[in-house]
């Protein structure tokens, strides 16, 4: 087989792997066609998108902390993490479970867009 009709080929499987792909969150579309709502995302360049980040990191330590998965709705299928609810309860399990390392660490903890789990009711 020569490797122009090899590329030919392998071209031709990607177009189709891409015409049978799930609609992508981009459209604003889920995989079944229905219109989702789509929070926005972080800017992680900004504060507000940081749950802990201190501003002069002085510690020799860094404890970059990653909350558990806190949001249970079926819709939107991402966390808003501008949702001052859902950011109480981020600080609040922060200040609970890594809460004993800020004295000696640089505590950094973002916020996150969660996925939630398929099952998950709203």
């Amino acid at each position: 087989m020569n490797n122009r009709f090899l590329i030919f080929i392998i071209a031709i499987m990607c177009i189709g792997l891409v015409m049978k792909a799930p609609a992508s969150a981009g459209d604003g579309r889920g995989v079944d066609g229905a219109v989702c709502d789509i929070p926005a995302c972080p800017d992680y360049r900004k504060d507000v998108s940081w749950a802990s980040r201190p501003a002069n990191p002085d510690k020799p330590v860094d404890v970059f902390y990653v909350y558990p998965t806190i949001y249970p709705k079926k819709t939107p299928k991402n966390m808003d993490v501008f949702n001052d609810e859902l950011r109480s309860d981020v600080q609040g399990l922060l200040k609970a479970q890594a809460g004993a390392f800020s004295d000696s660490a640089n505590l950094l903890a973002h916020f996150e867009n969660i996925v939630a789990k398929s099952g998950n009711r709203s």
